[in-house]
């Protein structure tokens, strides 16, 4: 053989590997665990980010999302926001009036101790610009 066609062989022969390398190397990627976590966790955050929350009440906790009400306890709750520390809620006491809005203007610092309106206690548990999350403690008469 001559050295020219040598050279070109053995340069084919690495094209070849070379080729055959990338999908192997591919495959393994994928389906390495720690790859696959990340994988699943973008698509858990895609899920989440798509996510709408409505106000609710979970056994002992209220999700109050801005502007719209949850009945508790004879009361309704409006979340009007947060301000300057001060969260702005309308209280309907549905025994009472229910047509009337009662505003309440509870600071933070108030929130995380405990407060009551109408028949229950609450406790804050987090809040920002558009979802107000309380824990309803029980009340002892």
């Amino acid at each position: 053989m001559t050295p020219l066609k040598r050279k070109y062989k053995s340069l084919s022969v690495l094209i070849i590997l070379f080729l055959i390398s990338i999908p192997v190397f591919v495959s393994h990627y994928v389906s390495e665990s720690g790859t696959n976590n990340l994988f699943q966790r973008i698509v858990h955050r895609k899920e989440m980010a798509n996510l709408t929350v409505q106000s609710n009440v979970l056994k002992d906790n209220v999700v109050l999302v801005k502007g719209e009400n949850v009945t508790t306890n004879k009361c309704r709750l409006v979340f009007k926001g947060i301000e300057d520390s001060i969260i702005r809620l309308d209280l309907y006491l549905l025994e009472f009036d229910p047509e009337s809005a009662y505003v309440q203007n509870i600071s933070k610092e108030d929130a995380m101790k405990g407060f009551r309106m109408g028949d229950s206690e609450y406790q804050l548990i987090s809040v920002n610009r558009k979802i107000l999350k309380l824990k309803i403690k029980p009340t002892a008469y």
